[in-house]
């Protein structure tokens, strides 16, 4: 059986079936020289990569389903495995604040409205970066000349692990049974390979996801090692992803409230209800399909909780004096995992300094062989090819001038970017050793 059908759990959402076509009225047989009668349609070809996809803050699995039929023409063996996250979307009835975020006891300014002429801005640099500001403030207990209105104490808990990070770990844990390695017995059929992609929020997630598996993956070795001795059958170890594609985002170690470029409402999670809402649109576009009033009320706890998870992370690793930033070091991906990461040209939500320092997370820095850079366009070409002609993105499928900003390049324009994934991950099977995807599908 195609595997492309199989249960995969909760933490799977993927795109719903077409319905069954009402069948045709009988006709006669066609005979053996009737050149009119189409051919049946070729069965679809076995699996080879699957491509776990990790939405953005405020989105579910949804976000990902038009890609499997449109990556299905360049890369027919390529699977979409679209998350759906705990308390969102399909998983609304569940607990979305279970993931309890362990904070520590202290505490930054950050700022909650912009600088006033002479007011001190008493900001600096993350270490071994150049980035322009705003980008942090220093959390040592200062006299400030700037007044205590303009900021806000949030409390830092980089150093304690976040509520995102424990999210991260429960969905490799749902997602465990669908990698190499993870299946739940020796009689099913072996995972194919498979690679992460993540957008906004979703990028740090699938960072941390990559983490999570590889800490997995060391604890069935552990255990595998203590039972050696009695146990005859090979141990069997997960696998690390081929790649990890990291979509419209800071890196990591640049997480927080202090290295957000939004200078006006970095904080966006505790506005009260009308500012969060001017502050969202501002950020990424007018949606007029949340204009209601009451759907506004019900996505809003949502929105709050995912903007919550992304305000308190911070991808850096403890240091020695356990409450200043100096000395940081960001967490690294497991060795030998290629990482790439993504922006697109016009989207406000991350400087490209702030991309590029993706490159702090993998071993060898930018030059190293593991870490790429891609950069897409923002807004897709008002064409008939485009991507309201295909019925993707919201703002373009009604004809109308399009409201999104850049960063909604997954949903709205999607174009160019899976052009590159096709290609790249065409690649990814051919040096697996698999038969070129172009030439089996003309096989």
């Amino acid at each position: 059986m195609d595997d492309r059908g199989r249960a995969h759990g909760p933490w799977i959402l993927k795109a719903p079936a077409e319905p069954p076509r009402a069948p045709a009225p009988a006709a006669a047989a066609p005979s053996d020289d009737d050149a009119s009668s189409p051919p049946p349609p070729p069965p679809p070809l076995p699996v080879a990569l699957r491509l776990f996809c990790v939405p953005q803050a405020g989105c579910g699995a949804w976000s990902f389903h038009a890609w499997d039929a449109l990556l299905s023409s360049v890369a027919p063996r390529v699977e979409v495995m679209p998350l759906e996250l705990p308390g969102r979307n399909s998983r609304h009835g569940e607990r979305g604040d279970e993931f309890p975020t362990l904070e520590g006891a202290f505490y930054t300014l950050v700022p909650i409205r912009p600088r006033r002429r002479g007011e001190r801005r008493s900001l600096r640099t993350f270490p071994g970066v150049s980035l322009r500001p705003l980008l942090g403030f220093n959390p040592r207990p200062r006299r400030l000349s700037t007044p205590p209105d303009a900021f806000q104490l949030h409390p830092d808990n980089h150093l304690y692990g976040t509520a995102l990070e424990a999210l991260a770990e429960a969905a490799a844990a749902g997602i465990e049974h669908l990698l190499p390695g993870g299946e739940r017995s020796d009689d099913d059929a072996p995972n194919p390979p498979y690679a992460i992609f993540g957008h906004s929020m979703g990028a740090w997630i699938a960072f941390e996801m990559t983490r999570a598996i590889e800490r997995r993956r060391s604890a069935r070795a552990a255990a595998a090692a203590a039972t050696a001795a009695t146990t005859a059958a090979p141990a069997k170890l997960l696998a690390l992803p081929l790649k990890l594609y990291a979509s419209g985002n800071s890196a990591p170690c640049l997480g927080g409230v202090e290295n957000d470029p939004d200078s006006i409402t970095p904080l966006i999670s505790t506005l009260p209800s009308d500012e969060f809402w001017t502050a969202f649109d501002r950020r990424y576009g007018v949606n007029p399909a949340l204009q209601s009033e009451e759907l506004k009320r019900y996505v809003e706890p949502s929105l709050r909780r995912d903007f919550a998870l992304v305000e308190k992370y911070r991808g850096v690793l403890p240091n020695d004096n356990n409450a200043r930033y100096e000395g940081v070091k960001p967490r690294k991906l497991p060795r030998g995992v290629p990482l790439v990461a993504i922006g697109a040209n016009g989207d406000e939500r991350y400087a490209r300094e702030q991309v590029t320092a993706w490159c702090m997370h993998v071993d060898g820095g930018c030059g190293g062989s593991v870490f790429d850079e891609r950069w897409f366009d923002g807004a897709a070409p008002e064409t008939p090819s485009g991507p309201g002609s295909a019925g993707l993105g919201p703002s373009a499928s009604r004809g109308g001038a399009r409201w999104a900003t850049p960063h909604r390049i997954v949903i709205e324009y999607p174009d160019e970017l899976l052009a590159y994934l096709g290609e790249d991950v065409n690649a990814l099977v051919a040096a697996m050793g698999e038969a070129p995807v172009a030439a089996a599908a003309a096989a």
